[in-house]
């Protein structure tokens, strides 16, 4: 069952799985290991002792990626897979059953009914159908995070599905949850939530999937996400690319790309060197600091030298003195995963971590 958000009891509100991630990572009970979650249906909640629950999977967690031996671009000196990870990314998961007048259930009936339709409907239609039961959650409009405002994940999902929880009549209330699931209400106002959905339909192969930018317009995700190997680039993109720990600076960091940028100025056939800078300031005012360090750590604690880290942020490349830097602005506009081949995923850490 497809579950796009559910409530917190900790809390005390309704979160997506990303809220869920980034409010875990800012927690402040030293004893609290993980967010307890039901579902967001006030009669499922209501309808048994204790209600009904629903599963945050890795929400506690650092986030981390398998690696993908199929992708276009690769990171150089990129260590070869061991074994397949067991990290899966954050979703919703059921875990009790929900009442059949549930908002949950009634989406999951109505996808199956228009699946069991499909016959007469074009082949790319039925495709693309396909591909939404298998995408956690399919983003078709992106809002920049404005560094300005409070850090929020939030994404008004829940008042989309309240207003088709209003429709009187069956027949069209199934036919908006059914383009709910298809994207319709699909908004996300963080990074994280769109990477996810980056990487997803990069391991299906569906990268020629649409999505709006406000103020940017549509574009494709295999536009829209631009590796570090083809250099700078005019207007809109989310860089991306492998990186390592370089240097600490008095409780900021600097990360080096392990790919260099491939420009006209190059020197060489490698191109020119990458640096990736977090002031110690920016991530001392950032909320989820816990989430983004552990993982920075993590591979700079690694004595095999085999994890490696996936940086992306919404910004620039802009020329610097021994090559190109990363230029975002705010923490709010970047990403970093750990790549861990063969390895667990890592649980945080407590609030009590060496890095406040």
């Amino acid at each position: 069952m497809r579950i796009d958000f559910a409530y917190c009891v900790e809390l005390n509100r309704d979160v997506d799985i990303q809220e869920a991630c980034l409010e875990f990572a800012s927690r402040e009970d030293l004893n609290l290991t993980e967010f307890h979650f039901l579902c967001s249906e006030s009669e499922c909640r209501n309808s048994k002792k204790g209600g009904v629950r629903v599963s945050g999977v890795n929400h506690y967690r650092t986030p981390e990626e398998n690696l993908d031996p199929d992708e276009d671009t690769r990171e150089s000196k990129r260590p070869p897979a061991k074994s397949n990870l067991t990290f899966k990314s954050p979703h919703f998961r059921k875990l009790d059953p929900h009442i059949d007048s549930c908002c949950w259930k009634e989406m999951e009936v109505a996808m199956d009914e228009a699946q069991a339709n499909d016959h007469g409907t074009s082949e790319a239609s039925s495709k693309r159908r396909k591909l939404l039961r298998i995408v956690k959650r399919m983003i078709t409009r992106f809002v920049i995070p404005n560094p300005t405002e409070a850090e929020s994940a939030g994404n008004g999902l829940g008042i989309e599905i309240e207003r088709i929880r209003q429709i009187k009549d069956p027949t069209l209330r199934k036919n908006q949850l059914v383009a709910y699931a298809r994207g319709a209400g699909g908004t996300a106002t963080n990074l994280e939530a769109l990477v996810s959905c980056y990487e997803e339909l990069k391991r299906l192969k569906a990268l020629d999937e649409e999505f709006s930018v406000d103020g940017h317009g549509k574009m494709t995700f295999q536009t829209a996400f631009r590796h570090v190997l083809r250099g700078p680039k005019n207007g809109f993109a989310i860089f991306y690319g492998g990186a390592r720990f370089h240097r600490e600076y008095a409780g900021g960091f600097s990360l080096l790309m392990m790919d260099k940028a491939k420009v006209e100025d190059a020197v060489g056939p490698e191109g020119k060197p990458i640096s990736f800078y977090v002031s110690p300031n920016s991530l001392k005012a950032y909320r989820q600091k816990k989430r983004l360090r552990q993982a920075v750590d993590d591979e700079r604690n690694d004595k095999s030298r085999s994890y490696y880290l996936r940086v992306y942020w919404i910004g620039k490349l802009e020329k610097s003195d021994k090559g190109y830097s990363a230029n975002f602005e705010s923490l709010a506009h970047v990403v970093i995963h750990l790549v861990r081949p063969g390895k667990i995923a890592t649980t945080l850490p407590r609030p009590s971590s060496s890095h406040e």
